[in-house]
């Protein structure tokens, strides 16, 4: 079995997955205050922007406790798998989302 001894490669594997999940935060942060998502929303208050994006929050902590179990009883690879097909139908709802309502859901 392969172990990393460097300390420093799994540090960067660390911080490239705290990057992704600020990215995500970060690019939802970026579009609440424009004209066209508040337009079409119909101008959320601040709470419900709050909710729309810490909805993402909520998801990735549900999906923290299940991988563990997913990959114990699918085996790494196929949970991977599952996980990779969970996000792309989320970023589909999250695309063609009417409401707010459907944007949460997606990226839950």
């Amino acid at each position: 079995m392969f172990y990393f001894t460097n300390i420093y490669v799994l540090a960067a594997f660390g911080t490239i997955g705290g990057s992704l999940f600020g990215f995500d935060i970060s690019s939802m942060s970026a579009w609440v205050g424009a004209d066209q998502y508040l337009d079409y929303f119909n101008r959320p208050d601040s709470d419900l922007q709050g909710g729309i994006t810490a909805s993402m929050s909520g998801g990735s902590f549900l999906g923290a406790i299940g991988a563990g179990f997913l990959a114990d009883f699918l085996g790494r690879k196929q949970a991977l798998q599952v996980a990779c097909i969970v996000f792309v139908i989320g970023c589909a709802i999250v695309c063609s989302s009417q409401n707010v309502a459907q944007l949460v859901v997606g990226r839950f």
